[in-house]
Protein backbone atom coordinates (compact mmCIF):
# COMPACT_ATOMS: atom_id res chain seq x y z
CA UNK A 1 0.00 0.00 0.00
CA UNK A 2 1.13 3.55 -0.66
CA UNK A 3 -1.17 4.91 2.08
CA UNK A 4 -3.12 3.22 4.87
CA UNK A 5 -5.53 5.02 7.22
CA UNK A 6 -7.93 3.89 9.94
CA UNK A 7 -10.96 6.14 9.39
CA UNK A 8 -12.94 4.74 12.32
CA UNK A 9 -13.27 1.82 14.69
CA UNK A 10 -15.94 0.12 16.77
CA UNK A 11 -15.67 -2.40 19.59
CA UNK A 12 -18.70 -4.52 20.48
CA UNK A 13 -19.45 -7.64 22.51
CA UNK A 14 -19.31 -10.86 20.48
CA UNK A 15 -19.87 -13.51 23.16
CA UNK A 16 -18.96 -14.19 26.79
CA UNK A 17 -15.26 -14.64 26.02
CA UNK A 18 -14.63 -12.44 22.99
CA UNK A 19 -15.32 -9.02 21.56
CA UNK A 20 -15.35 -7.90 17.94
CA UNK A 21 -13.31 -5.01 16.58
CA UNK A 22 -14.43 -3.41 13.31
CA UNK A 23 -12.09 -1.04 11.46
CA UNK A 24 -13.06 1.33 8.65
CA UNK A 25 -10.00 1.45 6.40
CA UNK A 26 -9.01 3.69 3.52
CA UNK A 27 -5.89 2.90 1.51
CA UNK A 28 -4.32 3.40 -1.90
CA UNK A 29 -2.85 0.70 -4.13
CA UNK A 30 -3.57 -1.90 -1.46
CA UNK A 31 -4.83 -5.48 -1.37
CA UNK A 32 -7.12 -5.11 1.63
CA UNK A 33 -8.86 -8.38 0.76
CA UNK A 34 -5.64 -10.17 1.81
CA UNK A 35 -5.58 -8.73 5.35
CA UNK A 36 -5.10 -11.40 8.02
CA UNK A 37 -4.33 -11.68 11.73
CA UNK A 38 -2.33 -14.44 13.37
CA UNK A 39 -3.84 -14.01 16.84
CA UNK A 40 -7.52 -14.09 15.80
CA UNK A 41 -9.57 -17.21 15.15
CA UNK A 42 -12.10 -15.28 13.07
CA UNK A 43 -11.58 -12.23 10.87
CA UNK A 44 -12.60 -10.95 7.47
CA UNK A 45 -13.08 -8.06 5.07
CA UNK A 46 -16.52 -6.65 4.23
CA UNK A 47 -17.84 -3.90 1.93
CA UNK A 48 -14.68 -3.76 -0.17
CA UNK A 49 -14.85 -0.96 -2.75
CA UNK A 50 -12.30 0.20 -5.30
CA UNK A 51 -12.16 3.56 -7.03
CA UNK A 52 -9.04 3.52 -9.19
CA UNK A 53 -6.13 3.42 -6.70
CA UNK A 54 -8.30 4.19 -3.68
CA UNK A 55 -9.62 1.21 -1.70
CA UNK A 56 -12.05 1.25 1.24
CA UNK A 57 -13.25 -1.67 3.36
CA UNK A 58 -14.55 -2.78 6.74
CA UNK A 59 -12.20 -5.19 8.50
CA UNK A 60 -13.46 -7.15 11.51
CA UNK A 61 -11.69 -9.45 13.95
CA UNK A 62 -12.92 -11.48 16.91
CA UNK A 63 -10.44 -11.13 19.78
CA UNK A 64 -10.24 -12.38 23.38
CA UNK A 65 -11.71 -9.98 25.93
CA UNK A 66 -8.40 -9.75 27.79
CA UNK A 67 -6.60 -8.45 24.70
CA UNK A 68 -6.04 -4.71 25.12
CA UNK A 69 -4.81 -3.81 21.66
CA UNK A 70 -4.65 -4.80 18.00
CA UNK A 71 -1.28 -4.86 16.25
CA UNK A 72 -0.39 -5.58 12.64
CA UNK A 73 2.00 -4.41 9.93
CA UNK A 74 1.71 -3.54 6.26
CA UNK A 75 4.33 -2.93 3.60
CA UNK A 76 4.52 0.68 2.41
CA UNK A 77 5.60 0.61 -1.24
CA UNK A 78 6.71 4.26 -1.16
CA UNK A 79 8.91 4.01 1.95
CA UNK A 80 9.98 0.47 1.01
CA UNK A 81 9.53 -0.86 4.55
CA UNK A 82 6.98 -2.37 6.91
CA UNK A 83 4.86 0.06 8.93
CA UNK A 84 3.45 -0.94 12.33
CA UNK A 85 -0.15 -0.13 13.24
CA UNK A 86 -1.21 -0.26 16.89
CA UNK A 87 -4.86 0.21 17.87
CA UNK A 88 -5.94 0.29 21.55
CA UNK A 89 -9.05 -1.68 22.47
CA UNK A 90 -11.20 -0.35 25.29
CA UNK A 91 -13.13 -3.43 26.38
CA UNK A 92 -14.96 -1.67 29.22
CA UNK A 93 -16.40 0.98 26.93
CA UNK A 94 -17.46 -1.70 24.47
CA UNK A 95 -19.53 -3.41 27.14
CA UNK A 96 -21.12 -0.17 28.31
CA UNK A 97 -21.96 0.89 24.77
CA UNK A 98 -23.62 -2.41 24.00
CA UNK A 99 -25.73 -2.32 27.12
CA UNK A 100 -26.81 1.27 26.53
CA UNK A 101 -28.12 0.18 23.13
CA UNK A 102 -30.56 -2.10 24.91
CA UNK A 103 -31.92 0.01 27.75
CA UNK A 104 -31.25 3.65 28.65
CA UNK A 105 -29.45 4.02 31.97
CA UNK A 106 -32.05 4.65 34.63
CA UNK A 107 -29.99 6.71 37.01
CA UNK A 108 -30.80 9.89 38.90
CA UNK A 109 -29.92 12.13 35.95
CA UNK A 110 -32.10 10.13 33.54
CA UNK A 111 -35.02 10.29 35.96
CA UNK A 112 -34.51 14.03 36.36
CA UNK A 113 -34.62 14.54 32.58
CA UNK A 114 -37.72 12.37 32.27
CA UNK A 115 -39.61 14.16 35.04
CA UNK A 116 -38.51 17.55 33.71
CA UNK A 117 -39.92 16.76 30.26
CA UNK A 118 -43.18 15.55 31.81
CA UNK A 119 -43.35 18.73 33.90
CA UNK A 120 -42.67 20.99 30.93
CA UNK A 121 -45.29 19.18 28.83
CA UNK A 122 -47.98 19.59 31.49
CA UNK A 123 -46.98 23.19 32.24
CA UNK A 124 -47.11 24.31 28.60
CA UNK A 125 -50.42 22.53 27.99
CA UNK A 126 -51.97 24.13 31.09
CA UNK A 127 -50.65 27.53 30.02
CA UNK A 128 -52.27 27.01 26.61
CA UNK A 129 -55.63 26.21 28.24
CA UNK A 130 -55.32 29.26 30.49
CA UNK A 131 -53.83 31.83 28.10
CA UNK A 132 -55.20 30.44 24.81
CA UNK A 133 -51.81 31.17 23.29
CA UNK A 134 -50.77 28.68 20.60
CA UNK A 135 -47.12 29.35 21.42
CA UNK A 136 -47.56 27.32 24.63
CA UNK A 137 -49.31 24.57 22.68
CA UNK A 138 -46.35 24.29 20.30
CA UNK A 139 -43.90 24.11 23.21
CA UNK A 140 -46.05 21.46 24.89
CA UNK A 141 -46.18 19.35 21.74
CA UNK A 142 -42.40 19.61 21.26
CA UNK A 143 -41.76 18.56 24.88
CA UNK A 144 -44.20 15.64 24.53
CA UNK A 145 -42.60 14.43 21.28
CA UNK A 146 -39.15 14.64 22.86
CA UNK A 147 -40.38 12.62 25.84
CA UNK A 148 -41.84 9.90 23.60
CA UNK A 149 -38.76 9.80 21.37
CA UNK A 150 -36.31 9.16 24.22
CA UNK A 151 -38.40 7.00 26.54
CA UNK A 152 -40.77 4.99 24.35
CA UNK A 153 -40.10 1.23 24.82
CA UNK A 154 -38.16 -0.65 22.14
CA UNK A 155 -40.27 -2.50 19.59
CA UNK A 156 -40.48 -6.27 20.06
CA UNK A 157 -39.86 -8.55 17.07
CA UNK A 158 -40.03 -12.32 16.59
CA UNK A 159 -37.11 -14.22 14.99
CA UNK A 160 -37.45 -17.60 13.27
CA UNK A 161 -35.65 -20.72 14.44
CA UNK A 162 -32.48 -21.37 12.44
CA UNK A 163 -32.13 -17.76 11.28
CA UNK A 164 -28.49 -16.75 10.66
CA UNK A 165 -27.13 -13.96 12.86
CA UNK A 166 -24.77 -11.82 10.78
CA UNK A 167 -21.81 -9.89 12.15
CA UNK A 168 -22.42 -6.90 9.86
CA UNK A 169 -25.54 -5.69 7.99
CA UNK A 170 -24.20 -6.62 4.55
CA UNK A 171 -25.08 -9.33 2.02
CA UNK A 172 -21.56 -10.78 2.17
CA UNK A 173 -21.18 -10.65 5.95
CA UNK A 174 -19.93 -13.62 7.92
CA UNK A 175 -22.54 -15.56 9.91
CA UNK A 176 -21.64 -15.40 13.60
CA UNK A 177 -24.14 -18.01 14.77
CA UNK A 178 -27.67 -19.30 14.15
CA UNK A 179 -30.80 -18.83 16.22
CA UNK A 180 -31.40 -22.12 18.03
CA UNK A 181 -35.12 -21.58 18.55
CA UNK A 182 -37.87 -19.10 17.76
CA UNK A 183 -37.85 -16.20 20.22
CA UNK A 184 -38.96 -12.61 20.81
CA UNK A 185 -36.42 -9.83 21.34
CA UNK A 186 -36.09 -6.06 21.26
CA UNK A 187 -35.35 -4.26 18.00
CA UNK A 188 -32.12 -2.30 18.53
CA UNK A 189 -31.73 -0.77 15.09
CA UNK A 190 -32.36 -1.10 11.37
CA UNK A 191 -30.20 -0.78 8.28
CA UNK A 192 -31.53 -1.62 4.84
CA UNK A 193 -32.81 -5.20 4.79
CA UNK A 194 -31.32 -5.97 8.22
CA UNK A 195 -32.43 -5.59 11.83
CA UNK A 196 -30.11 -5.38 14.83
CA UNK A 197 -30.95 -7.63 17.79
CA UNK A 198 -29.45 -9.18 20.91
CA UNK A 199 -29.61 -12.97 20.65
CA UNK A 200 -28.15 -13.89 24.02
CA UNK A 201 -26.59 -11.76 26.73
CA UNK A 202 -23.66 -9.95 25.13
CA UNK A 203 -24.24 -11.48 21.65
CA UNK A 204 -25.50 -8.79 19.29
CA UNK A 205 -25.81 -9.08 15.53
CA UNK A 206 -27.99 -8.54 12.48
CA UNK A 207 -30.78 -10.63 10.95
CA UNK A 208 -32.50 -10.27 7.59
CA UNK A 209 -36.11 -9.12 7.40
CA UNK A 210 -37.00 -12.42 5.73
CA UNK A 211 -36.04 -14.24 8.94
CA UNK A 212 -38.72 -12.53 11.02
CA UNK A 213 -41.72 -14.62 12.09
CA UNK A 214 -44.74 -14.43 9.84
CA UNK A 215 -47.82 -12.88 11.41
Amino acid sequence: ATTFKIKGQQVSNYDDKNHMVTLSIEAHEANLEDMALQNSHEFGVEQLQRNHAKVTAEFYAVLPREQKGLHFTYFNTVKKRYISVNIPINVVNASVTTQSDLNPKVDAFEKLKKYALIGFSLFFLLMFVWKRDFFYLILGVVASITLLTFYIPHKQICVKQGAPLYILPTQTSTIGTRISQKFNTMLLGERGNFKKIEYQKGIIGWIKNEDLCEN
